[in-house]
Order: C-alpha cells, then structure tokens, then sequence
C-alpha cells in the first residue's frame, strides 16, 4: 500500500530520462567507432562502455528508488491505544415518512442530512453517534471518533430506514440518554432535526424529564414550515401521490416550533429553525466545541508501518555507486562504497530508532539500557534525556526520569518541547508525593502552552483534593503522561514526601513562570492539538 501513490506520475521523467541516456549512449558509441577501430580503441583508452552503462543503470535506479520512497509505501501492523480528549454528541435524525415532504429543496431528509454532513467537519476530534427515528429510535452508528464511519452512515439514511410509522421523538430522547448516563455532565449533548411533530409513543414529558436528570443538553433544529406541506409518496423511485387519511383528505406535515422551543429550553440547550437560519451547521458547532472535554482511551488500533526508508536507503546507493564508480577500467571506488554503505547501515540501525522501537512494543527494561548506552555518548542531547527519562518513568525509577528530565529542560530553549518536559515533571513529582512541585510544574507547563487539556486537568484535580482534604487519598483521576511514557494512573496512592529537590535552575524558571501566571481556569482547551511526546 502507498500512501502517496500520486507520485508514480513522476515515473513518466524517468522513462524519458532513460530513453535519452540510451539514445545518447548508442550515439557515443557510434561515434567512438568511427574514429576508431575496434582493438586499437580498446588498447589504447581507459574508457569503459560497460561501466558508462552501469554508471547509467545505477542512476536510474536511484530515480526509481526515490520517487518509491515519496510515495510512501507501507506494510505490516502495529496495534496499540491513544489518548484522546473528546465530548460526547449524539445526532438523532427523523426519518419519518413526513421527511419527504419539499417545502425544503429537494426535501427535508435530504437537507437534514446536509446540515449533519457539514456539522461533523466542524467538529475535529470529537465522539460522534447517530440515531434514526420514526416510530421508534434505533442506533445506526455508535459513538465513535471515526468521523468517516459516521459519515457513512449518515448518507445512507432514508425514510425506509426505520421499520416503525410514525415519529416518536421521545424514543430518540429515551435512547441518547441510555447511552450518555455515565459520561460527565458538561461533556454530553443531543442535536435533534425533526418537524417537532410527536405523532406516537412515550411521553416526550418524561423524556425531557430523564435527559435533565442526567444533565444531557439537547439542541434541536425544526425542519418545514408552519403554514404545512403535503407528505408526497413513492413506489420503486416513482411518485404515486401524496398521503392521504382515512376520510381521504391530504395529509398536511407542519413544524411544530413550540414543542422544539420547549424540549431545548428546558435542558439548557438551543432551538434553531433551519428556514431562518442558513448557518445552523456553524452555530451549532460552535456551542458543541464548547463542551467540557473528557479524556480517555480508544479501542485498539491497528496501523500500517512507513517502509520509505527501505527505497530511499537503496537510492543512496545507488547514487553513491554512480558517483564513486569511475568510467576507466579500474575498481578503487569499491573500497569508497564499502566505507559508505557500512556508515549507511549504521545509521539505519540507529540505537535511539531500536530503543523507540522498543518502548512502542512496551518492553520498557530493554529501551531504558539502550536510551542509557545513547545518554553515554551524548550527554548534553535534550531529546535523549527526554526519552531517557520517560524509560526510567515507565520503569518506576521516578528520581532519575526527575533527573533527565531537568537535564532536558535545561538543555533546550523551544517552547513546545519546554512545556512537555514541565508536564512530565509534574506527574513525576506527582508520583513521588510531593503535591507542591506538582503543582508548581502544571502552572509551568500552562504558562507555555495555555490550551494544555491534560495539565489543566490535573491542576484542577490537585486543587479539588487540597480544598476536600484528601491529597493522601487513592488517585483515579490522575491523567496520562503526555511523554511516550504515558504516566499512566493506575489508582496509586500518593506516596509520602520524598522531598524531591529541584536544582536552582529550574528552581528559577518555575519562581519565573509562576509570577508570570497566564493561567485562565475557564479557558477552554483545545482538542485537535496537544503537544507532540516523541522525540528522538
């Protein structure tokens, strides 16, 4: 598999390239035998034919081998987890018969999906599920960061998706708050598109009454119009009619604004009548990113491998065998390409690419040795201190990741990587009971990179356990290192103070930062970036 597969439009040079080396090189042969004969060329030049050839051979091969490499290619898996930060939203569409009706171009279903569609781009990051409903509500995408998924089966819905006549906005309702019971409130809402008609099953009052008990925010959106609009209705594609009651009279669908209006109002959230409001997908995203971020998770994932390394390291040599192979009939450049394809070797087999490669697959004991033996011959490396000291963190050793840790920080002047390193520290103090400098590094860490989710988080916690008294208490809510180490809060108990003792250069960057405090306790993270925790 190629990532990149658009790069195989490159090859076109490089056929062109090929057929000109070989026009050019039949002519010079050519002209080589007409100035002279055959024996007494070769007796009297050092000129190779044989090696001009494969001197062209090897550059070709090298174009080949580098425009393989731009495409990416890809193979074996890797499995493992990520951590997110993500609200929960659950959209709930009507498919009742009555999304058929155009008072709304082409239709109401049509254009509810349209408005979904541009909502879910909207929100980068975020859980997303989706529920049909008619005369009952079913599932038909689970919440799931896979916006792709939810797309698809977003454009699949029609008014044939729900095998129940009528609409029972209730059972929509009743549902996204089975589903949304136990995440935290603040984090949770449901956007209902409908035409507020409630034609058939549970009290939408208890409903109401349930999705305000778990504190769930819904936003509706009326779709129609007030004056009505006949439900047209098709058989195989074609139109037959419009639907008609028992008496025989046309049946009439009107948006029922006041029940919507009601239904929003009474749990906090917002109603929005898509007639009025062209802009609706943009509003309501607006308010959803605006939701409390809760941090977990994902299931396994599987991922293909990069493999570009493999072709681009066969188009080094191959340039260094075209640069260092002579024309003339001798092979000293041998000893040259040796040298160089030994160092390339070397390099591919890096000990700080081993030892990543050894902390991803968790053997944590045999990444620390080789991040140790890197530490040995660059010392003063800030990116080699990091990884050395997320190894010691997932090794339980906290007084040495503290240790490189401070090393790092001391040794680099970005930002970005300051600000990781201060969030690292924090959970290390954490975790060797020393509360204060904890806290001390978030603040840090926050004064960096304001919009860190997981350093606010875990400020607020440490501020809701000196105001409840119970610092000494089990940590569950202790949130994942940021590192590669991922910190990752196994309900420990806070340990007794160590009395981790800081030295007075990062002691005076954290007195620095602190009196510049830039925290802002409402400010609302941002989901779609968080600071990178690999570096090597």
């Amino acid at each position: 598999m190629f990532q990149n597969s658009h790069y195989f439009s490159y090859f076109i040079f490089v056929g062109i390239f090929t057929a000109m080396f070989l026009i050019f090189y039949k002519l010079m042969r050519k002209d080589f035998k007409n100035f002279s004969d055959a024996e007494i060329f070769k007796d009297i030049s050092n000129l190779s034919f044989k090696k001009h050839l494969l001197r062209g051979g090897f550059l070709i091969l090298a174009f080949v081998c580098i425009v393989t490499a731009l495409a990416r290619p890809r193979w074996g898996f890797v499995e493992g987890e990520r951590t997110v930060a993500a609200s929960d939203i659950v959209i709930a569409l009507d498919t009742s018969k009555s999304m058929l009706a155009r008072d709304l171009r082409p239709d109401r279903i049509t254009r509810a999906r349209m408005v979904f569609y541009n909502l879910v781009r909207q929100l980068p990051g975020q859980r997303i599920g989706l529920i049909a409903f008619a005369g009952k509500a079913v599932w038909k995408c689970p919440l799931t960061h896979d916006h792709n998924a939810f797309l698809m089966f977003l454009n699949v819905l029609d008014t044939n998706s729900v095998p129940f006549y009528g609409t029972n906005i209730a059972s929509a309702i009743n549902l996204a708050v089975d589903s949304l019971r136990y995440s935290p409130q603040g984090s949770k809402a449901l956007v209902l598109i409908t035409d507020g008609e409630h034609l058939a099953g549970e009290d939408i009052n208890q409903a109401v009454r349930n999705a305000q008990d778990i504190g769930l925010v819904i936003f509706t959106v009326g779709i129609g119009t007030i004056e009505g609009e006949p439900i047209p209705l098709y058989e195989n594609g074609v139109f037959t009619g419009f639907a008609r009651d028992a008496d025989g009279s046309t049946v009439m669908t009107r948006l029922d604004e006041a029940a919507l209006q009601r239904i929003a109002r009474q749990t906090g959230g917002e109603y929005f009548n898509l007639n009025r409001t062209p802009n609706v997908a943009e509003l309501l995203a607006r308010r959803l990113n605006n939701l409390d971020m809760i941090e977990g998770r994902t299931g396994a994932f599987v991922n293909l491998q990069d493999r570009f390394y493999i072709p681009l390291a066969l188009g080094i040599i191959f340039l260094m065998l075209f640069f260092f192979m002579p024309e003339v009939k001798n092979f000293k450049f041998l000893a040259a390409f040796i040298i160089i394809a030994a160092f390339s070797q070397s390099a591919f087999a890096s000990p700080m690419f081993s030892g990543v490669s050894e902390y991803e697959r968790g053997n944590f004991a045999q990444a620390l040795e080789i991040f140790q033996a890197a530490h040995a011959r660059n010392p003063q490396n800030p990116k080699i201190n990091y990884n050395l000291a997320t190894a010691y963190y997932r090794n339980n050793n906290f007084e040495n990741a503290m240790r490189y840790f401070q090393q790092a920080l001391q040794n680099t002047t970005d930002e970005v990587f300051q600000s990781v390193l201060l969030y690292n520290m924090g959970n290390t103090a954490f975790r060797m009971g020393n509360t204060q400098v904890a806290e001390q590094f978030y603040r840090a860490s926050l004064n960096l990179n304001p919009s860190g989710f997981a350093a606010k988080h875990n400020l607020e916690f440490l501020n809701q356990q000196e105001e409840q008294g119970q610092n000494g208490e089990d940590n569950n809510n202790q949130d994942e290192n940021e590192s590669e180490a991922g910190a990752d809060a196994d309900n420990q108990n806070a340990q007794t103070d160590q009395g981790n003792e800081l030295d007075p250069r990062t002691q005076n960057w954290l007195d620095h930062f602190n009196q510049q405090d830039q925290y802002h306790q409402n400010r609302p993270p941002d989901p779609a970036r968080r600071p990178p925790t690999n570096f090597w």
